[in-house]
């Protein structure tokens, strides 16, 4: 709890999760407006598969070139653009589809180098706490994130995705400031 990287990862863990229920509870309302939610699977279907042939290479080229902060970047600014897509084109069917791929995208960019990342920061001695709390802050996320899009939808789907791009945006800031340490075939080589 005294690691500030552990504590920024924590936090980004939180907030990508927050982001995904949020997302999650409001897209479908919106292409519901489009058609019928028996067949909302067939987007994300696409989402999914985009989403996935960004995952592979984003992840191969945070590990293995040593970009993974480059990489978390990108990730989290492709995040803040579907928000405001999102905003944008909440009333337009094709629109609104990219809208969710172009978060998705991001998402799956993110997913698989965030536990990578935590687990470099944590000491060995303190990995199965460091674990606990980070994955603690990805259900906490998924909570507050259904909650606070639940009641923000009262006022409108812009209040969710201004809301996430504001949160998102501080994420964003404390990742600047993140140290990424070296990974463990960097480690080896010395």
């Amino acid at each position: 709890m005294r690691d500030v990287n552990l504590l920024k990862m924590d936090f980004g863990m939180f907030v990508l999760h927050m982001g995904l229920t949020a997302v999650f509870t409001s897209a479908p309302l919106i292409l519901k407006q489009f058609m019928d939610v028996q067949e909302l699977w067939k987007v994300y279907l696409i989402m999914f598969l985009v989403g996935l042939t960004f995952m592979v290479p984003s992840t191969i080229i945070a590990e293995k070139k040593g970009l993974i902060k480059e990489v978390k970047i990108l990730g989290i600014f492709i995040l803040i653009l579907s928000f405001g897509l999102f905003m944008k084109f909440e009333s337009y069917f094709v629109p609104a589809v990219i809208a969710i791929i172009v978060y998705f995208t991001g998402f799956m960019m993110l997913e698989p180098i965030m536990p990578s990342l935590m687990s470099r920061y944590a000491k060995p001695q303190v990995k199965g706490t460091a674990s606990g709390v980070f994955n603690t802050s990805q259900f906490l996320g998924a909570f507050v994130g259904g909650a606070v899009a639940g009641y923000l939808l009262k006022f409108g789907h812009d209040y969710v995705f201004i809301f996430l791009g504001v949160i998102t945006f501080i994420w964003l800031l404390t990742v600047f400031t993140l140290e990424i340490p070296p990974s463990v075939q960097e480690k080896r080589k010395k």
